[in-house]
């Protein structure tokens, strides 16, 4: 797959024959200091979790001046795809997944991680029906006690902006 700044191989592990999946930054992003810093910034966030609604980094890497980001290979699709697609989803797994939602976020947060870019095409919904958070490029470590405060939580303009809070436009 790809996105704006990196595109994502299914690859394997040659020490322990995993499947994992590799994001590396392409075009403006490998070239890009602040792109850079945005994949490691994930890598050190990400990687600090362990929550079964959060999608597992294993490593991060420098290949002939491309940074790559090791993580937890997922087979479903993005709920940006499932929502454009039909059928509808049914209310109980809507609420399944606000629930799962809930549970990987509310963890990030306890871990002072703040992900800054929730949106349908950062969650994942596994081939079994649960949920996984992805791309936590954006997020920054935040002090607990500082939460409340928004200029505190977003020291730029970071996220897309159909999908930012009240807080992160008006600031």
């Amino acid at each position: 797959g790809h996105g704006g700044m990196g595109v994502v191989f299914k690859a394997a592990d040659p020490r322990t024959g995993q499947i994992v999946a590799v994001k590396m930054l392409t075009g403006v992003g490998a070239i890009s200091r602040q792109g850079r810093m945005g994949l490691v910034r994930e890598a050190r966030n990400a990687g600090q979790l362990h929550h079964p609604n959060i999608v597992q980094i294993y490593d991060i890497g420098q290949h002939k001046g491309f940074l790559y980001l090791v993580m937890e290979y997922l087979e479903g699709r993005s709920l940006d795809h499932i929502l454009k697609s039909p059928p509808a989803l049914a209310l109980a797994d809507k609420a399944r997944m606000v629930i799962e939602l809930c549970s990987g976020l509310g963890y990030a947060h306890h871990q002072g991680i703040v992900h800054r870019d929730v949106k349908p095409g950062n969650i994942f919904i596994l081939s079994s029906g649960s949920l996984k958070v992805v791309d936590f490029g954006l997020a920054k470590l935040a002090e607990i006690a500082g939460l409340s405060s928004t200029k505190d939580i977003n020291s730029r303009f970071a996220g897309t902006p159909a999908y930012m809070s009240p807080e992160q436009l008006n600031r």
